[in-house]
C-alpha cells in the first residue's frame, strides 16, 4: 500500500475539500517547472455534515460552497481523482459513488468521440451534463470528455481520468505522457520478437518495471501509440494556439470491453439515467496485446556528468548522516519543488484494485536482466575498461565494484531446457569440474563469478568486449552463426563464458570455460592463476581476462600478466560419445589439480616446462 502522503497544495485548511474537476494543462513558466507541466485542479469546501453522495450534488449547497483551483504537477495524477476527499492535504475518503459495470461495451469510432464538457449534444441540443445536475465542470467546459454511445444511454468520461488510469502507471509515466512531441526512447530503448505474442522490451533508463505491460501496450499496439501521442499534442497545439491546453484521450484500444465505473447518473432527454458521468475507471477487460511480456529496465543515473565518484569514506559519511536524519524525522509530503536528482524515489501505491486489468491476471510479465557489457580498450600503456552510458541520460563512468561472488552448491545448479544446446554442454562440462574439484579439494572454498550483477544466471556470464588500438574486436569475444536462409550470410553476438573462483591460502585460481566455438568442436579452460591475490576489483578481473584473451594463441602455454598473475589455456575436442563432458572435465580437473599443489607454484617459475603439460600429453579421450 505503501505509505501515508499528503500535498502540500491541497494543504489548504482542516476543511474537507472535495475534488470536482480538472481544467487545463500549462506549459508557461510562470507554473511550468523544468521537469513537467501542471495541471488545474478544481476542488470545492464540503461542511462535516455535508459528506453525503446525493447531498454533494445539490445546487444550493455547490452555489454556497468555497472553491478553491490548485496547479499540480501532472505526475502527481496517478493519486487524483474526482469525487476523492482531501483533508489538511492528505486523502481522507473516497466516497461510494454509483458503481456501474457496462459489459460488452463496443469501443470504435462510431461508438465513442471527443467531445466538449460544456457543449450541448448537437442532435437534440440537451447537456450531456445537465448544469442542474452537476455544476462542478462549470468553471471548465471547455475541457475534453470521452463520449460513448450505446443502445441504452450515454457514457461520459472525462479526458483526465481517461489519461490517469490507462497512462498513470506511474508519475514517471505520466510526466513522459505530457512531454510532446511523443518520443519513443523516453518510454523504451528496444524490442523484440515484435512480430510474437511473447515479446521483450526494454524499458528507457527511470521507468519502473511495473510500468512494463502499459507501455508494452504502446509499444506493440498501433492505437495505444495513437492515443498516447494525442495527449501531449493537444496541450502543445493549443498553447501554440494562445489557447488553454485541454488534454484530449482516447482509449487505447478499439474492440470490445466490460468497464466497471464509478459515478453518477444524469438525466437526458427525458430519462432520468440517460447520461452516466464516470468520476473514475475501474476495471478495464480488453485484452493487451500480448499474451506474456519480458522486460528489462535499469535506474536512471543520478549523478551528474563528469562528477567524480565518491571515496569509499565520503560515501559511507553521507550514508550514515541520512540514515540518522532519516531516523529522526520521516517527511511524507509531495511539495512542488523540483526533487533532488541523487536522491532515490520513494515508491507511493495509488492503485487500489489488484483487478484494474483482469487480463493482466492471467498473463506473465517476466523482468529479465539487463546485462552490462563493458569494452576493455588494449593500448600500449595498458588496457582499459570502458563502461556503457545509457541514452539519454546525465551520467559519468561506473565506481569500481567489488567482484561479485555467488556461494557454489551442487543441488543449486540446474541447466534450464530453453538454454541453447551448445551452451548446456559447456555449461556441464563447468559444473562437473567444480564438482570433481570441491571432491578432491573439500578445504578450498569454491565461488561462481558473477561479471555483472544484472546476469540471469549465476553460472553464465557474459564476455566483456575486448577492441585493439586500431578498434579491432577480437573474434574470441563473440560467436558468429550463419543465417538459416542464407549461408553465405552470418550474425554474431557476445560470447557467453562461466567463471569460477578457487581460493588458496596463498593464491586465488580463475577458472574460466568459455562458450564452444561452433567451427572448432573445441572446448577450452582458461585458467588466471592470481598468486599475490592482487585481483581484488571486477575492474581488475574484467582488465586479467581481457589481457589473457588478447595474448592468448593457439599453442598451450602460460602468459604473464603482470603483478603476479599468469594465464594458461587447456583445449579438449569434443568427440560423440556418451559422457564427453565427464571425459572433457577430468581432463580440465588434472589441469587444475596441478596447480592446487606446491609444485605447480615452484614450476610456474619455469614456463617452459609445467606439471600441468605433462599432465595434459598423458591424458586423452580414448
Amino acid at each position: 500500500m505503501g505509505f501515508v502522503f499528503t500535498i502540500q497544495e491541497l494543504n489548504i485548511d482542516s476543511k474537507f475539500w472535495r475534488i470536482d474537476w480538472f481544467g487545463s494543462v500549462s506549459f508557461s513558466e510562470n507554473y511550468r517547472r523544468s521537469s513537467q507541466p501542471k495541471v488545474e485542479v478544481q476542488l470545492s469546501q464540503i461542511l462535516d455534515h455535508e459528506i453525503d453522495t446525493s447531498v454533494n450534488f445539490d445546487l444550493e449547497n455547490i452555489k454556497k460552497a468555497r472553491k478553491r483551483t490548485v496547479r499540480l504537477p501532472v505526475g502527481l495524477l496517478s493519486a487524483l481523482k474526482i469525487g476523492d476527499i482531501w483533508k489538511n492535504g492528505a486523502l481522507s475518503m473516497q466516497p461510494e459513488y454509483e458503481v456501474m459495470s457496462f459489459n460488452q461495451l463496443k469501443i470504435t469510432r462510431d461508438t465513442s468521440s471527443l467531445i466538449k464538457a460544456g457543449l450541448p449534444d448537437p442532435e437534440t441540443g440537451e447537456y450531456f451534463l445537465p448544469m442542474s445536475h452537476h455544476p462542478q465542470h462549470m468553471e471548465h467546459t471547455q475541457s475534453y470528455c470521452v463520449h460513448i454511445k450505446t443502445n441504452a444511454c450515454h457514457i461520459i468520461v472525462p479526458c483526465v481520468e481517461l489519461i490517469r488510469f490507462y497512462f498513470g502507471s506511474s508519475s514517471t509515466v505520466l510526466a513522459k505522457i505530457f512531454d510532446a512531441p511523443f518520443a519513443q526512447e523516453n518510454f523504451w530503448m528496444s524490442t523484440e520478437n515484435t512480430s510474437s505474442t511473447k515479446p521483450t522490451i526494454h524499458l528507457a533508463p527511470g521507468i519502473p518495471g511495473f510500468s512494463a505491460p502499459h507501455i508494452g501496450r504502446i509499444a506493440f499496439s498501433k492505437v495505444a501509440r495513437s492515443a498516447a501521442e494525442l495527449i501531449g499534442n493537444s496541450c502543445i497545439t493549443a498553447t501554440a494556439r494562445n489557447e488553454p491546453a485541454f488534454p484530449k484521450a482516447v482509449f487505447p484500444f478499439e474492440g470490445e470491453t466490460d468497464l466497471v465505473v464509478s459515478g453518477k447518473w444524469l438525466p437526458f432527454n427525458g430519462n432520468s439515467k440517460g447520461v452516466f458521468l464516470v468520476f473514475s475507471l475501474i476495471s478495464c477487460s480488453h485484452p493487451f496485446p500480448f499474451k506474456e511480456i519480458k522486460y528489462t529496465s535499469t535506474k536512471k543515473s543520478t549523478s551528474k556528468s563528469g562528477e567524480a565518484p565518491k571515496t569509499d569514506l565520503k560515501a559511507k559519511q553521507e550514508k550514515s548522516e541520512l540514515q540518522y536524519s532519516k531516523a529522526r524525522q520521516t517527511n511524507n509530503t509531495v511539495i512542488d519543488e523540483e526533487p533532488d536528482k541523487k536522491r532515490v524515489a520513494q515508491k507511493i501505491s495509488t492503485q487500489h484494485s489488484s483487478a484494474q486489468f483482469p487480463d493482466l491476471i492471467r498473463k506473465s510479465i517476466t523482468k529479465i536482466e539487463n546485462e552490462h557489457v563493458p569494452t576493455l580498450m588494449l593500448r600500449k600503456e595498458g588496457i582499459s575498461v570502458v563502461d556503457g552510458l545509457s541514452v539519454g541520460d546525465e551520467g559519468n563512468l561506473s565506481t569500481i565494484h567489488p567482484i561479485e561472488f555467488s556461494d557454489y552448491d551442487d543441488e543449486d545448479f540446474q541447466i534450464p531446457k530453453s538454454t541453447n544446446k551448445k551452451i548446456s554442454l559447456t555449461s556441464l562440462v563447468f559444473f562437473e569440474l567444480l564438482k570433481r574439484i570441491r571432491r578432491n579439494y573439500q578445504h578450498m572454498p569454491i565461488n561462481l563469478v558473477r561479471l555483472d550483477s544484472r546476469q540471469r544466471f549465476n553460472y553464465l556470464s557474459t564476455m566483456p568486449r575486448i577492441v585493439n588500438e586500431d578498434g579491432e574486436l577480437l573474434s574470441s569475444c563473440v560467436m558468429s552463426f550463419p543465417e538459416s536462409s542464407n549461408n553465405s550470410k552470418a550474425f554474431t553476438r557476445n560470447r557467453q563464458i562461466s567463471v569460477a573462483r578457487i581460493i588458496d591460502a596463498c593464491s586465488c585460481i580463475y577458472l574460466i570455460v568459455p562458450e564452444m566455438s561452433e567451427t572448432t568442436k573445441e572446448l577450452e579452460l582458461h585458467v588466471i592463476l592470481d598468486k599475490s591475490k592482487t585481483i581484488r576489483t571486477n575492474q581488475d578481473l574484467l582488465a586479467a581476462i581481457g589481457i589473457h584473451f588478447s595474448k592468448y594463441v593457439e599453442t598451450e602455454s602460460n602468459y604473464e600478466l603482470g603483478q603476479g598473475a599468469i594465464s594458461t589455456v587447456h583445449k579438449a575436442e569434443l568427440l560423440d560419445v556418451q559422457n564427453s563432458h565427464e571425459l572433457i572435465a577430468e581432463i580440465f580437473h588434472s589441469a587444475v589439480s596441478g596447480m592446487l599443489t606446491q609444485e605447480f607454484k615452484n614450476a610456474c617459475k619455469d614456463s617452459s616446462s609445467t606439471l600441468i603439460d605433462k599432465k595434459l600429453n598423458a591424458l586423452t579421450l580414448n
